[in-house]
């Protein structure tokens, strides 16, 4: 009989996403994750947020969309410049003071190559980001 314990350790994925400029409307792609093969069904997220030059107006969002390619080549519509017809996996606001540190978890992953396309929304200035993402699984143990 198996028993479930809470969670085993979260495994860190790379993003591609590392001190990189976002502007109102535009996303930036992760790198791929390849859940094909990791098979992880959680997955947890950290984004930092830190301003450029000019402070934007806070309380706007940034919103994060989980694509698959469910092929393992071709990926749901989505790009840098046009937001997912689907709701953002997580939703962050700009605060009044930098940085932000801002986490998300218990997003659930399909077995399936994804990409994160990060989205900036309705703020004045640029602002730089870095995706921090982690996939994790329940432990199991067999007596």
């Amino acid at each position: 009989m198996a028993v479930t314990f809470p969670w085993d350790s979260a495994t860190s994925r790379p993003s591609g996403i590392d001190n990189t400029c976002l502007t109102y409307g535009t996303g930036r792609f992760s790198t791929e994750i390849d859940n094909a093969t990791y098979r992880d069904p959680w997955l947890a997220l950290e984004l930092l947020v830190e301003e450029e030059e000019y402070t934007p107006t806070a309380n706007k969002p940034i919103e994060i969309f989980l694509l698959y390619a469910f092929d393992g080549t071709n990926y749901e519509t989505g790009n840098t410049g046009t937001k997912p017809l689907k709701p953002p996996v997580a939703t962050m606001l700009l605060p009044n003071t930098f940085p932000l540190r801002q986490t998300a978890g218990s997003i659930p992953l399909a077995p399936f190559k994804l990409k994160l396309l990060v989205f900036g929304g309705d703020f004045d200035e640029e602002v730089r980001i870095t995706l921090k993402t982690y996939t994790y699984r329940e432990q199991v143990a067999t007596a």
